[in-house]
């Protein structure tokens, strides 16, 4: 019973639509990165205390998964997370866009001179 399950969710999660690779060897490869990959976000459902889908959470990991934010902390307090990560990107930007005015600034007191 417990195999069927794990083969649903495989098939549910994560679709192989093609392989990467023809041999039997990185057949066996993105099986096997299939099978970690659900682990880990098994091992991620049940440490957090909010209740998630498991294809939920697979989408935000998705998502998530090249940027800067704590996933424990995400998915327990989503919305302060993000509010968190928008206030340092907004604090960047206009870092970037004082900087940007300086050397502006800069430019054209040399090239006036």
């Amino acid at each position: 019973m417990a195999n069927r399950d794990l083969i649903k969710q495989l098939k549910q999660n994560f679709p192989l639509r093609y392989f990467y690779g023809e041999s039997a060897n990185a057949i066996k490869i993105q099986i096997w990165i299939t099978l970690i990959a659900n682990l880990l976000i098994t091992l991620v459902k049940n440490k957090i205390k909010r209740p998630w889908s498991f294809s939920g959470l697979a989408t935000m990991i998705r998502i998530l998964l090249m940027s800067y934010v704590s996933i424990q902390g995400f998915f327990e307090q989503p919305h302060r997370e993000w509010e968190k990560r928008t206030a340092i990107i907004r604090f960047l930007i206009l870092y970037f866009l004082a900087n940007f005015l300086f050397v502006l600034y800069i430019l054209t007191t040399f090239a006036a001179s």
